[in-house]
């Protein structure tokens, strides 16, 4: 350019013409700056394109832009960004922000939101958006070109990272994390959570960050939090070396570690010496911190007798000295109750001086003793050397078993001497020890034979000609279920007789690579729970073989055969319609031969009904058979399905949760200043249908139908007696009026609480007939076990495919719809059935996203499986699913002993996840659990106080609130009305409602059964019943709990025998296990626990058997009584369990023990206890006191 302004300079300066050399210099000249120019155009376009290539949109931005709303909690920019409470926090210059400051800020949207967040506040601008420029815009093209790369986005990349740091600080859900690069607030709403994490922990941060390479500091600002994890996770084993009501401390060999409750199981907390397995994390504060602490084995207890432990503590108290002799053994047999008997004791002088007696003492209490002192009655009295005196004792039968009672004389010169009276009361069969176990040797020996049928069975195979279905399959199905086979590697090793138990554990191990993670994981999800399946299925197969006939012939009975089999209808587990049954000849071995197959279409008492082919019938003319039978697959096929739906249609997140994501609410509802339902836009007012309803029913309800948590289950933690039932009323009424499109499915584990769902919505009187249904299957319409007032709202389901049906649904005289199709289905607002019943509509195509809701109810004693198949029909991204249900009560019944975990409900699962975990510090308002997810109710309106702060206690944490009043109450009224029939009378006002009765009987078998009965329990609990009745009570008022099936035959004969039952007209009261009696209540509760027996005390510990070692099982048993719980066991036994041995603590300190002897580290807290009460033996204790 400066050459081209030199020559023409020279030309015009010079006036000289120009030469033809200087005009080829000119052009050269002008051609070299054409170049210039267009090299300079050049590299400006490739810069721009280079800029704009670096500035190239993302997901992370740095703007400007102006505060449009400031608020205590956030502000808001350009009226659409949104800036948190944690990001205002972090901000150096919060206190200046108004509306109108300019403010430079950096965005994020990460690829699980639909919307861009402030991350950082930058800087605060001044008026003119920065410094003032050098020049001024001159032009208003200049002006716009300068404020548009004013307004215009700076875009960066962004990766991830891992930042370590300390937890110093815990507020609510806000974590504030200490890093080597700065303090970063951490909200547990927004981040996946491996744990919950407390001040001290250290911990793993994996960051989303900025990429800025126009800073030397390549790390980039933290854009987001996405994960917390501890920076260690230590698994292990200990014992407790410290324990108090705050926590403890384990001792391993690699050192001490630290645990508060809150991260214990809530039914078991660690006493002193238990070993126990742990998970720990770093700690800065304790070393290391136990995020979950699980008892393994709890520290052995001495258990003793009264006159044992006596003589450890003074170990010549029962020996004569001094010269004093007192007679040795001291036994009285009594027959009954109320019976009386006399014993004497002589005490003989044969020293060469005299004695004095000071007193003479019983050590039990005056209302619990079955010895009274006759004679002398005076408290002094001197014997002479080589004389005699005469005590008369008279002993009144107050207890079936065998009890010991303590008497001891104190003589002058500062000895005593004491004497052990055994007292047993009632027959041989009562108080006299079976020598052996043989019905559990017997039962293990039938268990094989079991396994060895199947196992036959198995390897003989053979073609099977098929019998008549109880209905007719459909030709055509939308959607068909699978067979889900039992592989056979499986049979070879669960069903091998040369195997044993151990064998099959280790061969499983090395075969199902599934089992060998040491936990369940998303990776090994699926396989896993088919590999349970499949367990549980071959067991099923292994237990039906109990009911095989070696010889057996059918009786014509309508158009069925019938096979009777004695007691088939109350065995437990028993033959059910569906199940299948294969004759052949009896002596026939022959594997080429196909056998006659049938299956069971009634089970009745003794007889069950079958159809074999119409061939068989026509030719069947009586002859003998071997019976060998098959279960129905069908709940199976089932599960196994729900798992391939679930695991392919959903995410693994679903079932494994480890954040929150908060979403817009489904209904923006709240609850108003009126206690009632409310929009949070319009402020319509939505009143409640059941006006009874409690502040956390309501608050449960809110929160589930805001849904602001979803897709996640939310969960409704109901103990016992706090209206979960009614909660899920209430719910479903409200989903209905708020929700026009909706459509619920409420799945249960049983016919029972279908059946008490459906009950509570017809009472309710809220929706119309029509507008829900109670899908039935076919078995218990076959069974006749629909009541006969829910029958017009149940229906049976018809599955062929639309296309190909040719008839109409049928409605019976009952009003039973039958064979109802797709397009009727489809009209009922709810959806109601056992969650495996409820399996049966996966074989129609229901229209996407058709159920909006999910409930479960009782959701704790359903299998995972089985919570699937509902879970199936919802939508993941729309749909709404509510688990109810009480994890601290029984969990769902799994045969197979290798399946280990499968008895473990999803329910159960969740809440022990971070998501759902207790957590006091963050929740102290709701409980401790987050109300986005859980609500726990905590209001109980069955029994009366001094009942629930027995399990609420040993439980809840004593969080239950009583709704009873202790007077003035219809359970109050009662608990007087039977208050003289007790074994012992409470001597409180009110009348404390625990009895604990002491009997110490033996534990027998029948030779062809394993499970146990107690003769003396049993007879004690049937003269407590005759007095209920003589009361007036209604055996429907009554509730007799028993873990073994062999007690609850023994109670319901000796009923029998005294005319209650059957053609009398006087009924019995329902006796059963606890699994029979979740989910019910009764005004009385009597449990018999049935193990006493001390030669077999260290078996019962060992083996969990009966309520010993099941806190769930003993929640249950004592949770269901209203106005009276009467425990009949043996304390030596009971003690050695901690939940059994508080249980213990609250009889004797309100005086409601009874019965035997109690061992010596409770013996001291009776006598004092019965002192207080007035009832001990008040000379003596008091010259006791003062050794």
């Amino acid at each position: 350019m400066w050459r081209l302004i030199s020559a023409v300079k020279g030309l015009v300066v010079g006036g000289q013409q120009e030469t033809q050399e200087d005009k080829i210099r000119r052009l050269e000249a002008q051609v070299a700056d054409e170049d210039e120019v267009d090299g300079e155009a050049e590299r400006q376009r490739m810069e721009e394109q280079r800029r704009q290539e670096q500035n190239k949109p993302t997901n992370c931005f740095q703007q400007t832009g102006s505060i449009t709303k400031v608020e205590a909690d956030y502000v808001v920019i350009d009226s659409n960004l949104y800036v948190k409470k944690k990001v205002l926090q972090d901000c150096p210059f919060r206190q200046q922000l108004e509306v109108g400051s300019k403010v430079s800020y950096l965005a994020y949207r990460s690829a699980d939101d639909d919307e861009f967040r402030v991350t950082k506040l930058e800087c605060l601008l001044d008026d003119g958006w920065g410094e003032e420029s050098k020049q001024a815009p001159t032009t208003v093209d200049e002006e716009n070109t300068q404020l548009m790369k004013e307004l215009a986005p700076t875009y960066f990349n962004y990766n991830q990272r891992s930042e370590q740091g300390t937890v110093t600080a815990k507020r609510n859900g806000l974590l504030t994390v200490e890093t080597d690069l700065r303090e970063i607030p951490v909200e547990m709403d927004d981040v996946e959570l491996t744990f919950i994490p407390e001040r001290g922990d250290y911990v793993v941060l994996e960051c989303m960050v900025q990429i800025d390479e126009s800073y030397f500091d390549t790390r980039g600002d933290i854009l987001e939090v996405k994960k917390i994890s501890p920076t260690r996770l230590v698994r292990g084993s200990g014992l407790v070396s410290k324990a108090d009501e705050r926590g403890g401390e384990i001792m391993t060999d690699d050192g001490k570690y630290y645990y508060c409750v809150e991260n214990c199981e809530e039914a078991a907390k660690p006493s002193h010496g238990d070993r126990v397995v742990f998970e720990a994390v770093e700690n800065a504060e304790l070393n290391y911190r136990c995020t979950k602490v699980v008892i393994e084995k709890a520290a052995p207890k001495t258990v003793e007798t009264a006159k044992a432990s006596q003589a450890q503590r003074d170990p010549d108290f029962f020996d004569d000295k001094r010269g004093i002799k007192i007679t040795d053994p001291l036994q009285v047999k009594l027959s009954e109750l109320n019976e009386t008997k006399k014993i004497d004791v002589i005490i003989k002088n044969e020293a060469r001086h005299q004695h004095k007696i000071l007193f003479i003492s019983i050590t039990t209490s005056r209302q619990t003793s079955q010895l009274t002192l006759l004679s002398p009655l005076e408290k002094e009295h001197f014997i002479q050397s080589g004389e005699s005196i005469k005590y008369c004792f008279e002993v009144t039968a107050k207890n079936y078993g065998i009890s010991k009672e303590v008497v001891y004389w104190r003589f002058g010169g500062g000895f005593k001497i004491g004497r052990c009276i055994t007292i047993a009361v009632g027959d041989s069969e009562i108080i006299v020890a079976q020598p052996t176990n043989e019905g559990t040797t017997q039962a293990r020996s039938k268990a094989g034979v079991h396994r060895l049928a199947a196992w036959n069975e198995y390897k003989r195979g053979g073609e099977i000609t098929p019998g008549q279905k109880i209905s007719k399959r459909a030709n055509f199905i939308d959607i068909k279920i699978g067979g889900y086979q039992v592989p056979d590697n499986l049979k070879e090793i669960l069903l091998n007789p040369s195997f044993t138990k151990n064998q099959i554990d280790e061969e499983l191990m090395r075969t199902q690579r599934c089992l060998q993670l040491q936990a369940l994981t998303p990776e090994n999800y699926k396989a896993l729970f088919k590999l349970f399946l499949w367990m549980e299925d071959i067991q099923c197969e292994i237990t039906i073989k109990k009911f095989n006939l070696d010889r057996a012939h059918f009786t014509r009975e309508d158009s069925y055969l019938a096979l009777r089999i004695e007691n088939v209808g109350e065995t437990r587990p028993s033959l059910i319609p569906g199940d299948r049954l294969v004759a052949t000849a009896p002596c026939n071995n022959n594997q080429m031969e196909p056998g006659n197959g049938a299956v069971i279409h009634k089970v009745l008492k003794h007889k069950i009904l079958v159809k074999f082919s119409e061939h068989f019938h026509a030719k069947y003319n009586g002859e003998d058979f071997k019976v060998t039978f098959q279960h129905s697959r069908g709940a199976f096929q089932k599960q196994h399905h729900a798992i391939n739906c679930v695991t392919s249609a959903m995410t693994l997140d679903y079932l494994f949760p480890t954040k929150t994501t908060i979403r817009e609410p489904w209904v923006d509802v709240k609850i108003n200043e009126n206690g009632n339902l409310a929009t949070t836009e319009y402020d319509n007012e939505f009143k409640w249908y059941n006006p009874s309803l409690n502040n956390i029913q309501k608050d449960a309800i809110k929160n589930i139908l805001r849904a602001e948590a979803r897709p996640l289950p939310y969960v409704i933690f109901g103990p016992p007696g706090t209206g979960k039932t009614m909660t899920l009323i209430e719910l479903i009424h409200q989903i209905v009026k708020l929700s026009a499109d909706s459509r619920i499915m409420v799945g249960t584990p049983s016919n029972s609480s279908a059946n008490l769902i459906t009950e509570r919505l017809i009472n309710a009187n809220v929706l119309r007939p029509g507008e829900f249904i109670r899908i039935v299957g076919l078995n218990y319409v076959e069974q006749e076990l629909i009541p006969e007032h829910l029958a017009p709202y149940c229906g049976t389901v018809d599955i062929a495919s639309e296309r190909t049906v040719k008839g109409e649904e049928i409605v019976t005289k009952s009003g039973l719809k039958q064979n109802i199709q797709l397009k009727h289905l489809g009209r009922h607002r709810i959806t109601i059935g056992t969650c495996v019943t409820l399996g049966t509509l996966m074989q129609m195509r229901f229209p996407h996203n058709h159920f909006t809701h999910i409930l479960v109810d009782e959701a704790g004693q359903c299998l995972e499986t089985e919570t699937l198949i509902p879970i199936t029909f919802i939508n993941q991204r729309c749909g709404t699913v509510v688990l109810a249900g009480d994890p601290m009560q029984l969990g769902p019944i799994v045969m197979s002993t290798h399946a280990r975990g499968f008895e473990q409900s999803l329910l159960v699962r969740l809440m022990d996840t971070p998501l759902y975990k207790l957590d006091k510090n963050r929740f102290p308002d709701t409980a401790g659990f987050n109300p986005r997810l859980v609500t726990k109710l905590r209001y109980n309106y069955r029994s009366l106080p001094c009942i629930l702060d027995l399990y609420s206690d040993l439980f809840y944490d004593s969080s239950l609130i009583a709704c009873v009043p202790a007077e003035d109450s219809q359970e109050s009224a009662f608990l007087t009305q039977v208050i003289d029939t007790l074994p012992i009378k409470p001597s409180q006002t009110p009348p404390y409602a625990f009895i604990f009765c002491g009997v110490n009987g033996v534990n027998k078998q029948s030779p062809d059964s394993p499970s146990w009965f107690n003769p003396a329990e049993t007879k004690s609990v049937f003269n407590l019943l005759l007095k209920l009745y003589k009361k007036g009570v209604r055996s429907e008022d009554i509730g007799v709990i028993t873990p073994y099936q062999a007690q609850v035959k023994q109670i319901r004969r000796i009923l029998d025998e005294s005319g209650y039952g059957g053609s009398s007209g006087l009924q019995k009261p329902k006796i059963g296990s606890v699994e029979e009696f979740q989910g019910q209540e009764r005004q009385v509760i009597i449990i018999s626990t049935v193990r006493t027996s001390k030669s077999m005390l260290s078996s019962d510990l060992q083996h969990a058997l009966g309520f010993v070692a099941s806190p769930k099982r003993l929640n249950v048993a004592i949770s269901r009584a209203k106005s009276l719980l009467v425990i009949f066991g043996n304390p030596h036994l009971l003690s050695a369990d901690k939940k059994w041995l508080e249980l213990l603590f609250k009889a004797i300190n309100n005086g409601t023990y009874c019965g035997c002897e109690l061992p010596d580290h409770l013996a001291p807290l009776a006598r004092e206890q019965a002192l207080l009460n007035g009832g001990g033996d008040e000379p003596a204790q008091d010259e006791e006191g003062k050794e």
